[in-house]
C-alpha cells in the first residue's frame, strides 16, 4: 500500500512541474505537446488552469477510493460479525428457554415462600 501512496506522490509532482514550467514558458498561450506524436495543441491559459484543476480533482479523488473501499469492507465485516454474534445469542437464549425446568432450576429462579422463610 505504501508504494502505491509514492507512486501517487511523485505523479502529481510530476504534474505540478509540468504545468508550471508550461505556464512559465508561456505566458499568455500554451502549447501543449501531445504525447506519443509531433503534433502540440494551443490552449489560452484559463483552460489550462481548468484543466489542471480538474486533473487534480480526479487525482484527489483517486487518493481516497482505497481508504474508502477499506472503510466500507470494515463496516461490512462488523456489520457481519455482530450478525452473527446476535444469532448466537438468541439461539442459546431459545435453548435455555425451550429447556425442560429442573428442581434445582426452578427453586433458584422462584422466592422463597413465606413458611420456607420461617
Amino acid at each position: 500500500m505504501r508504494v502505491v501512496q509514492f507512486v501517487q506522490v511523485i505523479v502529481l509532482l510530476l504534474l505540478g512541474a509540468y504545468v508550471l514550467l508550461l505556464q512559465l514558458q508561456n505566458p499568455v498561450r500554451v502549447t501543449l505537446p501531445l504525447p506519443f506524436g509531433l503534433n502540440a495543441m494551443n490552449v489560452p491559459l484559463g483552460v489550462l488552469v481548468a484543466l489542471t484543476l480538474l486533473v487534480g480533482v480526479l487525482y484527489s479523488a483517486l487518493l481516497f477510493v482505497p481508504r474508502l473501499l477499506l472503510a466500507r469492507a470494515r463496516r461490512a465485516r462488523a456489520a457481519r460479525a455482530t450478525r452473527a454474534l446476535e444469532e448466537r445469542l438468541n439461539a442459546t437464549l431459545r435453548a435455555k428457554l425451550a429447556a425442560p425446568a429442573t428442581r434445582e432450576s426452578h427453586a433458584a429462579v422462584t422466592a422463597p415462600t413465606v413458611q420456607e422463610q420461617a
